[in-house]
């Protein structure tokens, strides 16, 4: 769960002075290595593959990221790889929380979809994300897309197996939010 990952990240933070310092400053652990040998050093350190922490992007939104969603995010594809050959969980928990307290629990699959990430969203289908995965809301990847309007992350979606099917928890389907270039697609 979300809330396990999160402990764990705090426990490793928290090992001591040094560790404790360099989170508080904002950049520790896993979530900001930056180059592939850093991601072995840190998991030798104890660092959890899968910790969750709040990552600040200067929207006013809680990002509650794995390392691996924030490697995706910030484009740093080789370290993103590196975790998934070190054992990272690609359907890790993610979740955003928004000022008001409302927020939803996703995977990395999820957010690079949202962001029109084709290249991440090759990558973690190729190692293995569950395409058919549901946020906390009910929305699958396919939603995200299909919301989005993009044709190319449809089609790979589908061609990955991804099912048009699934409504999400208030019973509307990828196709009722798609844009007019996707509905097709959606709709044969």
């Amino acid at each position: 769960s979300c809330g396990t990952a999160v402990a764990a990240q705090r426990d490793f933070e928290s090992q001591s002075l040094a560790h404790e310092l360099s989170a508080q400053l904002g950049e520790y652990g896993l979530h900001f290595a930056h180059v592939t040998s850093d991601v072995g050093l840190l998991l030798r350190a104890g660092a959890p593959i899968d910790g969750v922490r709040i990552i600040d992007y200067g929207d006013g939104l809680q990002h509650w990221e794995s390392p691996l969603l924030t490697a995706c995010v910030d484009e740093r594809f080789a370290v993103a790889e590196s975790l998934i050959r070190f054992g990272a969980a690609v359907d890790a928990p993610n979740a955003v929380r928004y000022p008001n307290g409302s927020g939803f629990a996703h995977t990395a699959l999820h957010m690079v979809i949202a962001r029109r990430d084709r290249v991440g969203a090759e990558r973690l289908i190729a190692a293995g994300a569950d395409i058919d995965r549901r946020t906390s809301l009910g929305s699958t990847p396919l939603y995200y897309a299909a919301n989005n309007d993009d044709v190319q992350m449809v089609a790979l979606l589908l061609r990955g197996g991804a099912r048009p099917d699934i409504p999400d928890f208030k019973g509307l389907l990828p196709a009722d939010s798609a844009g007019p270039k996707t509905r097709p697609l959606l709709t044969r």
